[in-house]
């Protein structure tokens, strides 16, 4: 829905940075999601990357949180999944 508003700025002549759309998405999300975003837009480059791509690494986030096991506290959760993506993708 997000990028279907986008593409109709842009229809109409008002061009929207990769990057503002991609902030814009991470200030989207609820407040239980305020540390992920933040690692997100510090991990991430948001000029170059694709607001599927966001939303896919979100996705895999929500998706290894609901599947690890309730007694680890979410703040845990967080630092176990950062460690896994820092060791898979470094920057260019």
């Amino acid at each position: 829905m997000f990028q279907k508003l986008i593409s109709q700025l842009e229809i109409h002549g008002k061009v929207i940075s990769q990057e503002y759309a991609n902030l814009k998405l991470l200030r989207s999300l609820p407040s239980a999601w305020n540390n992920i975003a933040l690692i997100m837009r510090n991990k991430f480059d948001l000029d170059t990357l694709s607001m599927d791509d966001l939303y896919n690494n979100l996705k895999v986030y929500e998706a290894e949180i609901k599947g690890q096991s309730s007694s680890s506290s979410n703040s845990q959760n967080v630092w176990k999944w950062i460690s896994k993506k820092m060791t898979k993708t470094k920057p260019k």
